[in-house]
């Protein structure tokens, strides 16, 4: 158990701790007889004693000798426990929950996410909202996934003005697609309920497939309205590029989320899924995903309304007029 947090933030202290251990530490064990030698290490850092002794058994194992690399995470593959004898599901999802994202995937994930590498902690900042009538459009913009295992879904609720843009609901979490439709009518109920409303989006992709089938099942079984979504028909750019992009919105200061829902867990896995972008490594990205996506298109409705409002006041040409 080599590592230590302050260490990994030190390139040269990992540099000459691993000039130690292959050059003092390895060479005094004999090499006859059935000695091992291991490193016993969660990786919670992309450059670590654990992060190079793995590329090193990589190596020797290529070449023939008896050496391996064996990563085992809290949870297998299937979602289970890995020490199924200690630890139930609901201890590890105990676990899991008290650590929050980050710190529970370097835990007991072995994926060494950095904090805050392009979404830096200081560019989330909250502030009381004012009344919804108070924004000239509200885009509720949903990122969803087909599947029905309780993959990450993200339903984000955006209203901008005063140059700001104003994240004022939320929910993102691993959830069915039943329940993420669900979330759009509680959505839609809680707007009704503060005398405003929004134009929801998904993108066209999944738009034609849900709309037509889970969205009518649900409204079918318990007896509501067809709900009224629009297919955002944006020829996107790579994902990986269009979240990068609007890392400038938050770091000039002009993104708040809303202190009222500060507590709300769905705004918190929002927060953490920020913190935790950090390309190439693969975290939930539906929440940011589904901000870009409202932002795109908050700017689109606010533009169009801005130049409705430009015609309406042109003054008539009195030799045009009857």
């Amino acid at each position: 158990d080599i590592d230590d947090d302050e260490l990994v933030e030190n390139p040269e202290r990992v540099e000459k701790l691993w000039k130690w251990v292959m050059t003092a530490l390895f060479p005094s064990m004999s090499i006859v007889g059935k000695g091992r030698f291991i490193i016993a290490e969660n990786r919670y850092a992309d450059d670590s004693i654990i992060a190079r002794a793995v590329e090193k058994a990589k190596i020797l194992k290529k070449q023939g000798y008896p050496a391996y690399h064996k990563r085992i995470n809290l949870l297998d593959t299937n979602g289970q426990p890995s020490w199924k004898e200690r630890f139930t599901l609901k201890d590890c999802q105990y676990m899991i929950e008290a650590l929050g994202y980050i710190f529970s995937q370097r835990e007991y994930f072995n994926n060494p996410i950095r904090e805050g590498r392009h979404f830096k902690p200081e560019f989330l900042q909250y502030c009381t909202m004012g009344n919804l009538k108070t924004y000239p459009v509200l885009i509720a913009y949903c990122d969803p996934s087909f599947s029905d295992k309780g993959d990450t879904k993200a339903l984000v609720l955006l209203g901008r003005k005063d140059g700001q843009y104003h994240i004022l609901k939320t929910y993102c979490a691993k959830a069915s697609v039943d329940q993420m439709v669900a979330w759009h009518y509680e959505l839609q109920t809680w707007l009704a309920g503060k005398n405003a409303a929004a134009t929801f989006y998904m993108e066209e992709v999944f738009y034609q497939s849900l709309l037509y089938s889970n969205f009518a099942e649900y409204a079918k079984k318990h007896n509501l309205p067809p709900f009224p979504i629009n297919g955002d028909k944006r020829a996107k750019p790579a994902k990986i590029q269009r979240l990068l992009a609007i890392t400038g919105h938050y770091e000039r200061g002009n993104v708040y989320f809303n202190t009222a829902e500060q507590e709300n867990r769905h705004m918190q896995n929002l927060l953490e899924q920020h913190l935790s972008f950090n390309p190439p490594h693969k975290t939930p990205l539906d929440g940011i995903d589904a901000i870009e996506g409202a932002m795109y298109l908050i700017d689109r409705h606010i533009e169009d309304f801005a130049g409705a409002l430009r015609l309406a006041k042109k003054p008539r040409n009195p030799a045009n007029s009857y």
